[in-house]
């Protein structure tokens, strides 16, 4: 999983209405409440039990099907 230093009380109630989603390259990921909410190999956005977004892949690893590096840029759309 690629977790960010993104805070999830960035998303309020306001904001979930409206989808919001992570930003990741040139991948877009929509925010999920849990794992198990997303497709097989689907890259998805959470807010983890630390309370940070972070970027998944269910059944999967996000790190290594992007080849991520620490400080690469995630983005949340609103």
């Amino acid at each position: 999983n690629l977790i960010t230093n993104l805070p999830g009380s960035l998303l309020s109630h306001e904001s979930a209405a409206s989808r919001p989603a992570l930003r990741y390259r040139r991948h877009v990921a929509r925010m999920v409440s849990a794992y198990s909410a997303g497709r097989p190999r689907e890259l998805i956005g959470l807010v983890n039990s630390q309370g940070l977004m972070e970027l998944a892949v269910r059944e999967g690893s996000a790190a290594w099907m992007f080849n991520a590096k620490r400080g690469d840029r995630v983005e949340l759309i609103l």
